[in-house]
């Protein structure tokens, strides 16, 4: 399993940690792979939280990856989480799709529109309906498939030459009014 991003009180890495530990007794061979840098303010100790759930060899926390390690890992993971409640647009659950990896998000009306169908949606602090996600996404194939099956209609919403095209249509009709 694979979170990517810095670490912000927002993203409620600690509460992944906490709903991935009964994964990670029940099924010795499970991983948490923590990509990102702690930027929480008040502070959130990782270290502490991963050692009082007892999941130091299952927990891995990555301060910093250089692209070639992050693409391993992307290319490793068989579920991606991310429990933000505020982002503009969360681009790591769109490259985890791109990358053939099913994400649990936050359930926010951005998550949604990032993703729509194909990602499992939670509420903030349920811990137990995230283990149970978590759970589908790495055990249930059905559900696994559903979700990778929904992810290339999702991902066709963005592309960069779209996102330069809008952008100059934007700037050129901005220069236009200035004008006139």
């Amino acid at each position: 399993m694979l979170f990517v991003g810095s670490i912000f009180n927002r993203r409620h890495v600690p509460d992944l940690i906490r709903a991935f530990a009964p994964i990670a007794r029940t099924h010795p061979g499970a991983a948490l792979d923590i990509v990102g840098d702690n930027r929480s303010h008040p502070f959130e100790d990782l270290a502490l939280v991963i050692a009082a759930e007892q999941l130091a060899p299952q927990v891995r926390w990555h301060q910093y990856v250089a692209d070639r390690q992050l693409a391993a890992l992307y290319a490793e993971a068989r579920a991606f989480a991310f429990l933000s409640e505020y982002e503009g647009l969360g681009l790591t659950p769109l490259e985890a799709l791109a990358a053939g990896v099913p994400p649990l998000l936050l359930d926010t009306p951005v998550a949604r529109e990032s993703c729509g169908e194909a990602a499992i949606y939670v509420q903030a602090g349920d811990l137990p309906a995230t283990t149970r996600g978590l759970e589908s996404l790495l055990f249930n194939e059905p559900v696994r498939q559903q979700i990778l099956a929904a992810a290339p209609a999702e991902l066709a919403k963005f592309s960069w030459p779209r996102a330069a095209r809008d952008t100059l249509a934007v700037l050129e009709t901005a220069g236009q009014r200035g004008r006139s």
